[in-house]
């Protein structure tokens, strides 16, 4: 059973889609399954999405699906199909124009499986004209009250979480047409999930 499944939904942002799945592809952590979910409504899109697919594919050495919405669905849909097909015991969510650091799926790994968490969150980097900008680092300690304050997690490009959890909150709401992740954050710590940050930026905007 694959450990890990990276969830990227794409849609219309091939020549950023390109870098972020390039940055799964470097990934220290090699126990991984990549799903790439092409939400493109047009073919050129998704012949180009299926031709950046195929390449990681040939160079990478882990598992490389693609899987097509007939329909653009927006990007609830395609995260919730992503976790329907994923076969691993975490997901790992990318989105299309963010990257993820060489070491952030190991680290995070290491993270949830020595500390006893369901989750685990990290800070990132704001990146822009070949250079960062700024560290956006969040709450490292979560409670409900302080979560439905504001939302203290972030993007899903930041998150880890073990599959069965996202099950149990039946996944992303797709009639909500924005704050749909700070709104299954919201859920699945009411259900009692259990979230850990790590305090370095292993993920960049």
């Amino acid at each position: 059973m694959t450990e890990v499944s990276a969830v990227v939904p794409t849609y219309e942002r091939e020549d950023k889609l390109k870098r972020a799945l390039e940055s799964i592809s470097d990934q220290t952590y090699t126990d991984i399954e990549l799903i790439v979910v092409d939400d493109n409504p047009s073919e050129d899109h998704r012949d180009m999405v299926k031709s950046l697919v195929q390449e990681i594919s040939e160079k990478s050495d882990f598992s490389v699906k693609r899987i097509v919405n007939e329909e653009n669905q927006g990007v609830s849909s395609a995260r919730n199909l992503g976790i329907e097909t994923a076969e691993g015991r975490y997901i790992a969510f990318l989105d299309d124009d963010d990257e993820w650091k060489p070491e952030k799926i190991e680290k995070q790994v290491e993270k949830i499986k020595n500390e006893d968490f369901n989750a685990v969150y990290t800070a990132s980097e704001m990146y822009d004209d070949g250079e960062v900008k700024d560290i956006v680092r969040k709450t490292p300690k979560l409670d409900l009250n302080s979560l439905l304050e504001r939302d203290r997690i972030g993007s899903p490009s930041k998150v880890m979480i073990e599959k069965q959890w996202l099950e149990k909150v039946g996944g992303f709401d797709e009639e909500i047409p924005s704050g749909e992740d700070w709104d299954i954050w919201i859920r699945l710590m009411k259900e009692g999930c259990k979230f850990a940050y790590i305090d370095e930026p292993l993920t960049r905007y």
